[in-house]
């Protein structure tokens, strides 16, 4: 990760300095080629990872060249969904598909809707495909100019909004998508099968996705409050839901829903009961031929 903030740095601010652009680290992220940077942080750690693992004669270099192709073949088929998701992308700006779509919508849409419509788009298309890079390399080109063209006033908090969609959106994908990598991976490194995996995910995801879509996207889209707001009312709502509709821990055998925090209450309610009743109990008697006798037993 180090190496690919530095790549980045250095290859912006090349391109900064050839194009005499104004020297800044937002100037240097703007420009930069990530995907370069991406490929040099990728070919030095297999390096490292090859000096190391030399070194400590934990693998020989044939074993290590067979390692590093079984890899290759797992992060071909995704590398392949993000190739085309990047073409498809390209294509769509090329088009000018953002301007046709721009045009086909009626006068009597809602601009503040974009970042709603673009956080339904980005869930199903995150989930269609299990890529959140692909996602967000189709959906920025159609989005962002969306957004320019038909917004007359808060173009940079709409745009802000309908960015933050897409980006939510794409990870929906990635969490509960069958086919996505995230998905794929957590099923191998866990003792776990991919259906009962999903079936544990996909309720706390949905979840979520209401609560943002509803008390974060849409609201804070038209104004209801600022963002802030917004995200400590989200916050707060999904903690309730937790606390009042999720399973107790302490009664992980029970299959009906309980109060977390109730029972809770409960529980050190009653502790603290039997614990003024034994004291109240004891002091008439002999304290420890009460806790060997059946009545003292029962007491505790």
């Amino acid at each position: 990760m180090i190496i690919t903030f530095v790549g980045m740095i250095l290859n912006g601010k090349a391109y900064v300095d050839a194009n005499g652009i104004v020297a800044s680290f937002v100037n240097y992220f703007g420009y930069c080629d990530a995907i370069a940077a991406l490929m040099w942080s990728s070919a030095l750690a297999t390096w490292v990872a090859l000096v190391l693992l030399l070194v400590q004669k934990i693998f020989t270099f044939s074993e290590f060249m067979e390692a590093w192709v079984i890899g290759v073949k797992e992060l071909l088929e995704p590398v392949l969904i993000l190739i085309s998701a990047w073409g498809l992308g390209s294509i769509v700006s090329d088009l000018q598909a953002s301007a046709w779509v721009a045009n086909s919508i009626p006068a009597s849409f809602r601009v503040e809707a974009i970042p709603v419509l673009a956080s339904i788009l980005a869930c199903t298309m995150s989930y269609a495909t299990g890529s959140a890079f692909g996602t967000i390399s189709i959906l920025f080109p159609l989005i962002v100019p969306l957004v320019g063209l038909k917004a007359t006033s808060h173009k940079l908090p709409l745009l802000h909004q309908a960015g933050g969609a897409i980006f939510g959106g794409a990870i929906f994908g990635n969490v509960v998508a069958p086919i996505a990598d995230n998905t794929i991976l957590t099923t191998l490194s866990a003792p776990i099968g991919l259906p009962e995996h999903l079936k544990s995910q996909t309720p706390y995801v949905l979840m979520v996705l209401a609560v943002t879509l509803i008390f974060g996207d849409a609201m804070v889209a038209f104004h209801c409050y600022s963002v802030y707001v917004g995200l400590l009312l989200c916050t707060a709502v999904i903690v309730g839901v937790v606390l009042l509709i999720g399973q107790s821990p302490l009664r992980p055998d029970r299959k009906s829903f309980g109060l977390v925090g109730i029972e809770l209450l409960r529980r050190r309610f009653r502790h603290t009961k039997q614990e003024e009743f034994t004291g109240a109990l004891l002091p008439s008697q002999n304290i420890d031929s009460s806790l060997n006798s059946p009545e003292g037993s029962r007491i505790f």
